[in-house]
């Protein structure tokens, strides 16, 4: 991958490329933290960190990867009490509507 940097006076550096990874203030990108956070879920983080460079060929270390794991679990947890995570429609949006509950196909109507 190669990427172009710009820099100017006034503003500095700018990696466009990095915006679009999603590592211009984060060292690792959405994809590798969304994977990280999903191997910690049911392993210890020596674990998770040796899988990790089995699978996806990243070497993190153990400590790296619990302060990765844990800023995220920072920020799902602002973005929840912010009311930036969840559905996108309120109940008045379903007033003759079958909602599914579930990922078993059932349907209930509510």
């Amino acid at each position: 991958m190669e990427r172009t940097i710009y820099w100017n006076k006034e503003r500095g550096s700018r990696a466009p490329l990095d915006d679009l990874l999603g590592i211009a203030t984060e060292n690792y990108s959405v994809g590798v933290r969304e994977m990280a956070s999903r191997l910690c879920l049911n392993v210890a983080f020596a674990s998770a960190s040796e899988n990790l460079a089995r699978t996806a060929q990243l070497s993190i270390s153990r400590s790296a990867l619990q302060e990765l794991v844990e800023r995220e679990g920072r920020r799902a947890g602002r973005a929840i009490s912010d009311g930036r995570y969840g559905p996108d429609w309120t109940v008045a949006d379903c007033m003759d509507q079958t909602l599914i509950t579930g990922l078993d196909g059932v349907m209930v109507p509510l």
